[in-house]
């Protein structure tokens, strides 16, 4: 029998399911699209990505935010959140450089241009 979860989803297909510090639930498939998803609510919920000096990801959150899900979510999509990242910033460093931004106006546009392409 086919819950909610599974009905009309195919195969071979990784499915993970959200539920943040208010209790709200969201499923999430296993692809680069759902992680810009993911990357785009911690960002909503105030939490900051980056590419700590030894290359692994790190983070900032303000206290509270971060459900354990919400936590193991970004465990399973972390390769996928550091790749996000480090688009993000060489885009940032090309348009301050080439385009003639600063560096918060560059990184704003990179930030939504990486996180839009889908």
């Amino acid at each position: 029998m086919q819950n909610r979860l599974t009905e009309n989803r195919p195969q071979n297909t990784q499915y993970l399911r959200l539920t943040d510090a208010a209790g709200n639930s969201v499923d999430f498939v296993d692809d680069l699209a759902e992680s810009k998803k993911l990357f785009r609510r911690l960002a909503s919920l105030g939490v900051i990505l980056t590419k700590a000096a030894d290359g692994r990801l790190a983070f900032d959150a303000p206290a509270g935010v971060l459900s354990d899900d919400l936590i193991d979510l970004m465990r399973a999509r972390r390769d996928d959140l550091l790749e996000l990242v480090e688009s993000i910033e060489e885009r940032a460093a090309i348009t301050q450089f080439d385009g003639g931004l600063n560096q918060a106006d560059a990184e704003r546009w990179a930030r939504s241009d990486v996180l839009e392409r889908v």
